[in-house]
């Protein structure tokens, strides 16, 4: 079998290395005497003289070394990226010796060749997994798969029975996912299908959109004004609403009369109205102006929703900024009145959509927090497998990280809840009143979802916090550098979602 063959193979060369892009640089180190795990990566070693080989046998060795590691991977079909695999494996032994050797061990590579000869069973492990992905994927991708096939019995027959495709997208999946996808069995197996691994640019990684900066300050200063203008509409409406009723309790006393002092009255109680009924529309304008900036400003909510809410608000802004024009063009009570009955029907119609739109706006809040605690649970398992290569015992810090990734998933799954309401109440708020029941409780429904999800997140850091903590302890630095070496990162998607999804 082809896992035996490479399994011998790596125990065979544990302490060979092969030339690097690097080579000129390294070999130069080793002319100036370089430490025995340097040495190393650079042409192997000579235990029996306890001394690094000269350079000439060093280079001699290498050119063959690569030879031989290259032509066995290629020969045996075990990997399309031989040369990587090879390095790969020569990583872990460079590790194994430099800690060796920091330790003061005599013979550190020597040592390291019989340590990796023991465990090579743990090659063997990996069966449940295809062999290009074994000799690909990052070591805290597989060292993540690992834990699962450890941690659930039924793990290692279902993801052998994925194939490549499939088994990719697993082990891009969180640790909590992955529980739930094992544990469904056939429907895991279906809901899989799924799915699709996007690569995502790392300044994207928690945005749906690019916003130029020159926009975001604008949005940010007109949010500001909308502030300050709603509080000043609004106690300029309470103000003349309340002269309004009292001349015009005054003035049933001019019932009848058109004597020049109800006259007068009857003029002041009419402006008096035209002024609260446009304050009233500048209340609603300055109101419905601070959710389009929101929205505007939110990099959380993707082009074509926002371009669709800040649409739909604008558009009511207009009618309303239209009345505004016609209440003080008015000459009579009928004209007011009509005046504030058009703005009372703009309200109608957009009332219970401004709630939805607000309710998005929390929920794309919700969305940028759990995608960096997604992001973070990869960062810290690449840190813990780092640790576990260097002889740490991390068993309960990913104890720790398992109930962080359900905390995250869960937030997750309450994120998509509130989302489906809120969709739900956005398509019945078209109907108007007839609907308002039903959409309150949607709306309201939404948002204690929204509530929970934060509140798991806000235990998922407590718990993050532990972990990294824990790290500290142990290694008495942080350095959680990102989880994809290569600087590509990539995330699950639905297949038949687009990329702002």
């Amino acid at each position: 079998m082809k896992i035996n063959a490479i399994t011998l193979f790596i125990v065979a060369v544990f302490a060979l290395s092969i030339l690097s892009a690097a080579a000129a640089a390294e070999m130069k180190q080793v002319r100036t005497g370089a430490s025995v795990s340097q040495a190393l990566v650079n042409g192997g070693h000579d235990e029996n003289k306890g001394n690094v080989k000269t350079i000439a046998k060093v280079m001699k060795g290498t050119d063959k070394r690569m030879r031989i590691c290259v032509d066995f991977v290629r020969k045996n079909g075990l990997s399309d990226t031989p040369v990587i695999t090879c390095e790969k494996i020569l990583k872990k032994e460079l590790k194994c010796a430099e800690f060796l050797e920091n330790a003061g061990m005599a013979n550190p590579v020597k040592t390291c060749d019989m340590l990796f000869s023991k465990t090579a069973k743990i090659i063997k492990k990996r069966v449940y997994l295809p062999e290009k992905i074994t000799s690909t994927a990052p070591e805290w991708l597989l060292k993540r798969a690992d834990d699962v096939v450890k941690k659930y019995p039924k793990a290692e027959a279902f993801i052998k029975s994925l194939g490549e495709d499939k088994a990719k997208i697993f082990m891009r999946l969180s640790r909590a996912r992955q529980k739930e996808i094992i544990e469904k069995g056939k429907e895991g197996l279906k809901e899989l299908s799924r799915y699709r691994l996007r690569a995502v640019e790392k300044d994207m990684l928690y945005k749906k959109r690019i916003i130029a900066k020159e926009k975001l300050d604008k949005a940010r200063r007109v949010f500001e004004k909308a502030k300050k203008e709603y509080a000043r509409a609004n106690n300029a409406y309470k103000e003349k609403r309340q002269l309004f009723l009292q001349e015009k309790k005054k003035l049933a006393d001019c019932e009848g009369t058109n004597s020049t002092e109800c006259n007068e009255l009857r003029d002041k109680v009419r402006e008096y109205a035209k002024q609260f009924t446009i304050h009233a529309a500048e209340m609603i304008i300055n109101h419905l102006d601070k959710i389009k900036t929101k929205v505007e400003a939110s990099d959380s909510i993707d082009e074509d929703t926002a371009q669709e809410i800040i649409g739909d608000i604008s558009k009511a802004i207009e009618k309303l900024k239209g009345v505004i024009n016609d209440t003080q063009n008015a000459q009579t009570k009928d004209e007011i009145k009509d005046a504030a009955r058009k703005i009372d029907a703009v309200w109608k119609r957009i009332r219970f959509r401004e709630r939805v739109y607000a309710g998005r706006l929390l929920n794309a809040k919700i969305w940028k927090v759990f995608k960096k605690g997604e992001h973070l649970e990869d960062r810290l398992d690449a840190k813990l497998a780092e640790m576990e290569e260097e002889g740490l015992d991390v068993s309960s810090l990913k104890e720790k990280l398992g109930d962080y990734s359900e905390k995250v998933e869960s937030a997750k799954a309450k994120y998509e809840e509130a989302k489906n309401l809120l969709i739900q109440a956005h398509r019945f708020s078209y109907n108007g009143s007839n609907n308002e029941t039903n959409i309150t409780s949607l709306i309201n429904d939404a948002k204690n979802l929204i509530n929970e999800a934060r509140s798991e997140l806000k235990d998922a850091y407590k718990l993050a916090r532990d972990i990294i903590k824990g790290i500290k302890d142990m290694v008495g630095t942080l350095n959680i550098a990102s989880a994809d070496t290569t600087g590509q990162i990539y995330e699950v998607v639905e297949a038949t979602r687009g990329i702002n999804e």
